[in-house]
């Protein structure tokens, strides 16, 4: 997607097109609507900035400089003031000059003053947008009054014009939000003017999500109606553009925007601000103060999401929370494995995230042509480890995130009883000339029951045949396991010819460190030593370790390997 920022300030500086571009590449911005510098007004404004600004024709010149050679990026915007000489003349004169918008400050007059809207009745005749700042004004003067957004209510008796307000008129969100339902609701009466909102910093970050869920949550059809900017200058803060559009976008994703309108956000919606394009809009009309339920959610995505419950089979009683989560939060369609938050501690969102993911997850596999049976296979994990957080925590939550990426990654796969990750030796092995990584195949084993010799031979086999076919580049001579499973101390708790035994007899160790790893899986993930003694204990492993804690008997996890 083309990114567009709709608000970049020139200051009157020499012009360089092409590394302004280099800079807005940097940000991921594709282009934008850069404004002229300051226009200059003969007379006193104290408290402004006027009198350091240009006249009409360098203006002009100014935004010709900047923007010739790359109109389908760079639109020219014309900062204007109703107190210039000639003024209302000069408007078609820029509209001559290839100028597609402009741009007004109310730093010492109110918008519906006359000098102000007779040059909005001819700029809606010449079928130009303007921009206009609105909310508080950093200017060193008395002039944010004039920036009330109830004020802007006058040009509703203009039809044909389209105007944006600026930083959404922060700290008067509220006012700006009802102002743009005025506009829709005349819209069903009369032709009027068209309002838009430009989402430019001006909000500080504490207030940023209050403004986007007020614009996508309050129902108004107003998702072709808002577009991107960053206030930014011909420098281009490339760093500063970047927080943002994270900043947004993490918010955007929590309030389950679309990716339809996200691509009018970023895009789309400015230009046909500019009237660049040729779409026609017809809004759903509120009628008096009643929201006709308009939502920038994707439809579908529920749809999916209950899908791939029902597939993976889930427990009845989490069914009734299931769905009273699906109902509450929104997911975004945008979701994929690269951009989802996998340190999120939302487990309820996160588990209808996951759910969403796996219709793509199940799109790659088939592409891949790899069997959907090994898909529902590796997918049993979500089930898993559902059932083990939302234990912990007492409703339904899903956790180990940072374990289930893997699996949303196409690292790891189920293969039978054993579970496989494309992995990296984390050190070296030289008993088996590994190097610290080297590729290696990485064994895991899902708690789901006895680890049987035979199955695990079976699954072993499946990998060497399965990675060679689908990842080829991945050329591994060692599996290796990193595990309590291969602690020599369990022989001494253990009988001889254990399953687990025999399990752990198939790898070579290489390196242990102390740790109390086993206690989580065998009595209750996140289960510490000292809690262990407070654990049932029904079979002969759960009554061993108790014994062994209770003589201050270490565990250890252990690095071993088999050769290919």
């Amino acid at each position: 997607m083309r990114i567009f920022d709709g608000h970049i300030h020139l200051h009157n500086t020499p012009p360089n097109p092409e590394g302004f571009l280099a800079q807005m590449d940097r940000a991921g911005i594709w282009g934008g609507c850069v404004f002229s510098n300051i226009p200059k007004i003969p007379g006193n404004h104290t408290g402004t900035h006027f009198e350091e600004g240009t006249d009409f024709d360098t203006r002009i010149r100014e935004l010709q400089a900047w923007t010739r050679g790359y109109e389908d990026r760079l639109f020219p915007v014309l900062w204007i003031h109703p107190d210039e000489e000639n003024i209302l003349e000069n408007l078609d004169r820029a509209v001559e000059a290839g100028v597609c918008a402009f741009k007004i400050i109310c730093n010492n007059f109110y918008v519906y003053e006359e000098k102000c809207m007779r040059l909005l009745r001819r700029i809606a005749q010449l079928g130009k947008p303007v921009f206009f700042h609105s909310g508080i004004l950093w200017d060193g003067g008395n002039s944010s009054a004039y920036n009330r957004p109830l004020h802007w209510e006058s040009l509703i008796s203009i039809p044909g014009l389209r105007f944006s307000l600026g930083h959404c008129s922060w700290p008067w969100i509220d006012e700006c939000v009802a102002l743009y339902g005025k506009f829709l609701n005349g819209l069903s009466r009369k032709d009027s003017a068209e309002m838009f909102f430009d989402i430019t910093p001006g909000t500080p970050r504490i207030y940023r999500k209050e403004l986007l869920t007020k614009l996508y949550t309050i129902g108004y059809d107003m998702g072709d109606n808002i577009f991107f900017g960053t206030d930014s200058s011909e420098k281009y803060l490339t760093e500063w553009v970047k927080s943002w559009l994270k900043t947004d976008g993490e918010i955007l994703t929590e309030l389950g925007v679309s990716k339809k309108y996200r691509q009018k956000l970023y895009h789309d919606n400015l230009l046909r601000f500019l009237v660049k394009t040729d779409v026609r809009r017809s809004h759903v009309l509120p009628q008096e103060d009643q929201v006709q339920g308009w939502s920038p959610v994707n439809p579908e995505t529920k749809a999916v999401i209950r899908k791939w419950y029902d597939r993976l089979g889930f427990p009845k009683l989490y069914r009734r929370q299931f769905l009273s989560a699906l109902d509450r939060i929104p997911i975004s369609d945008t979701l994929t494995p690269e951009n989802f938050d996998w340190a999120g501690t939302d487990g309820q969102r996160n588990l209808l995230s996951i759910l969403y993911m796996c219709e793509g997850l199940a799109q790659r596999y088939q592409e891949l042509g790899i069997p959907e049976e090994i898909l529902l296979d590796t997918l049993g994990d979500i089930g898993r480890w559902l059932e083990v957080w939302s234990d912990i925590k007492g409703e339904m939550y899903l956790g180990e995130l940072c374990w289930l990426q893997w699996h949303f990654r196409m690292k790891l796969f189920k293969l039978g009883r054993l579970q496989f990750l494309r992995g990296f030796a984390k050190q070296d092995i030289p008993e088996a000339g590994v190097s610290q990584g080297d590729p290696v195949m990485e064994i895991h084993i899902p708690n789901e029951g006895p680890l049987v010799p035979e199955a695990c031979d079976a699954s072993i086999l499946q990998a060497l045949e399965f990675f060679p076919k689908f990842y080829p580049e991945h050329t591994f001579s060692v599996f290796t396991c990193h595990s309590w499973l291969l602690d020599d101390t369990l022989k001494t708790l253990l009988p001889e010819g254990s399953n687990i035994l025999r399990f752990q007899n198939r790898f070579i160790p290489v390196a242990r460190h102390c740790g109390d790893d086993l206690l989580g899986f065998v009595f209750g993930w996140q289960t510490t030593r000292g809690q262990v003694k407070y654990r049932p204990a029904e079979t002969g492993l759960e009554k061993a370790i108790k014994a062994h804690i209770r003589k201050n008997g270490l565990f250890y996890t252990v690095l071993g390997y088999i050769s290919k």
